[in-house]
């Protein structure tokens, strides 16, 4: 008995059995997985972590220096929740943190980053010349995990020499502030251009105020976003060979700028005198007029007054005709 032949495939009948070849393969296979955004956090040390008391007298010059960190959001979804905290890894009664161990910073957008200043305060007495203290910075952000500044990292107390060959040329900045405010307070001053290592900066009382922003530009060609500029790549890991040390060889010097933007957290007086010490050779030096400068300035922050009356204006609006 013979069967009858099938009916010849038509084009149509071909294209659906390749469209279920196709589905078919797309289930065996399994379809790819889709990439959920999410924010991730670095963090870089800021600032030098060497400070200093005068070498000759220790109650007479700086004992209160700014150290920080950069916290940056390195993933492809907003941070919130940012924090940044101190912690310290070993015990010293001649170093301490003036202020908050915690530090509150804005939420960043992919590529953004912020910056935390922290407080560090020296006994100001002969005891003090070469001690240390070791800490890191940890940065947190809301469903992410902390990250930190590397470790072993110290605060080193160096013997200052007061000398005259750095200065201060110039201040701009509110002398009376509101809690709550913003603020931008400008120094201006001139070093020697042979400097492994500059930094220059006032000390902004953190009960007082907060250190939004900062931005340094000096006349040897480097403009960066702190109070220091390391020029000569300096070794500061206490466990690294030429410790405290330059890794290279260039310099930073002349004519400076420092702008600092800060908001005011907190009621009381405080004054801002502009600390401008170096790295030279084999030996550390501050200007001689960071106590006596007139062109420190003397900030008087209060809080806000209740039974201030809001300004009112006259404003008013129109539109075309027959729009309400």
């Amino acid at each position: 008995m013979t069967h009858p032949s099938p009916p010849p495939t038509s084009s149509a009948g071909r294209a659906l059995r390749v469209v279920a070849a196709a589905i078919l393969g797309m289930l065996w296979i399994g379809t790819p997985a889709t990439h959920a955004a999410a924010p991730a956090l670095s963090i870089t040390p800021l600032e030098w972590n060497v400070v200093g008391l005068d070498s000759n007298n220790p109650a007479s010059g700086p004992n209160r220096f700014h150290i920080g960190a950069r916290v940056c959001n390195t993933g492809d979804a907003p941070a919130t929740g940012v924090e940044a905290q101190w912690s310290w890894d070993t015990a010293n009664p001649a170093i301490s943190l003036q202020g908050p161990a915690v530090r509150a910073l804005p939420d960043l957008e992919p590529s953004e980053c912020a910056s935390a200043w922290f407080g560090v305060e020296v006994l100001p007495q002969a005891s003090s010349f070469d001690q240390a203290r070791q800490f890191h910075i940890t940065a947190t952000a809301a469903g992410v995990g902390s990250v930190s500044t590397p470790t072993p990292r110290e605060i080193y107390v160096e013997r200052l020499v007061s000398q005259n060959r750095n200065t201060i040329t110039g201040s701009t900045g509110e002398t009376t502030a509101t809690v709550g405010q913003t603020y931008t307070y400008t120094f201006t001053g001139m070093t020697s251009t042979t400097y492994e290592q500059l930094a220059a900066q006032a000390f902004f009382d953190p009960t007082i105020f907060e250190v939004q922003s900062v931005e340094m530009n000096v006349e040897s060609g480097q403009s960066v976003s702190q109070f220091y500029v390391d020029a000569c790549g300096w070794v500061s890991d206490p466990t690294a060979a030429g410790y405290r040390s330059c890794a290279g060889a260039d310099k930073a010097g002349g004519t400076f700028d420092v702008t600092v933007r800060v908001k005011v957290i907190g009621a009381g007086s405080s004054t801002l005198s502009m600390l401008v010490y170096d790295f030279s050779g084999s030996s550390y030096h501050y200007n001689s007029d960071y106590s006596t400068s007139v062109h420190a300035i003397n900030v008087v922050a209060t809080e806000p007054d209740p039974n201030t009356v809001p300004n009112a204006v006259d404003d008013s609006a129109s539109t075309d005709e027959g729009v309400p």
